[in-house]
């Protein structure tokens, strides 16, 4: 089985945060053209494929008594 891709690897192999990585994928946040570019190119090298897992929580409404 191949070993998943994190944005922590992006992150490492870019030399930034993963902040920046997860900014830059999402297209959100002021970050450099050439660096979100970078991510990007990484991010495809590595075939990232975004969790389809996390959009769901999103959605999950918590209610406490």
């Amino acid at each position: 089985m191949a070993k998943t891709v994190k944005l922590k690897d992006i992150a490492e192999r870019a030399g930034v945060s993963i902040a920046a990585v997860s900014l830059a994928l999402s297209g959100k946040g002021k970050i450099s053209a050439d660096v979100c570019d970078r991510i990007v190119s990484i991010a495809e090298e590595l075939d990232y494929k975004k969790s389809g897992f996390h959009p769901e929580l999103r959605r999950v409404n918590f209610r406490y008594v």
